[in-house]
């Protein structure tokens, strides 16, 4: 693996986290990194303990060590589905609680969006947006159109009004 490669993903990997080698020097108590250490020589109890204290998945880790390319979108990708975003949210009186805005930006959950809600076999919450069309609600037939979706009828009905009113125009002329 090329370590320059490495390298840049790992300053990548500091920027995202906002942190710089005396942080990872502290996690890892390790004083032989230094502002130019080599993350390509890390030791792999090292690279347990970063990933550990960091919450970094094994797809990331894989992204840094493994994959040869300079990819840095694939690693901001992964990082940004796996980064732990650190808030907690109390259940209020109701038994609701409010997602973090920024899963919901990223997910593009929406007030009033139906959202899924089940558990798997470890008792881990998992919570799945049911797309529905933005323009009647509706959760059947639904098209992703510019990342909005609309169901098959408020398509057509859309595309019949858009035609009446350029039919109006022309007539207008």
């Amino acid at each position: 693996m090329d370590k320059s490669t490495i390298n840049l993903k790992m300053d990548f990997i500091k920027g995202f986290f906002n942190i710089d080698n005396d942080y990872i020097r502290f996690l890892l108590k390790n004083d032989k990194i230094t502002n130019d250490y080599d993350f390509s020589r890390m030791s792999i109890d090292d690279i347990i303990k970063l990933s550990k204290n960091l919450s970094i998945s094994i797809d990331v880790l894989e992204e840094i060590f493994c994959k040869r390319d300079k990819d840095i979108e694939s690693l901001r990708y992964k990082l940004s589905i796996y980064r732990p975003l650190g808030v907690i949210r109390k259940v209020d009186d109701l038994g609701r609680i409010t997602l973090p805005v920024e899963q919901r930006d990223y997910f593009n959950i929406l007030e009033r969006d139906s959202m899924e809600i089940s558990l798997d076999l470890n008792g881990n919450f998992l919570v799945k947006p049911l797309k529905r069309c933005v323009s009647c609600g509706r959760l059947q037939e639904i098209i992703s159109v510019n990342n909005v979706y609309l169901c098959n009828n408020c398509i057509n009905k859309y595309y019949k009004d858009s035609n009446n009113i350029i039919v109006e125009k022309i007539n207008n002329l």
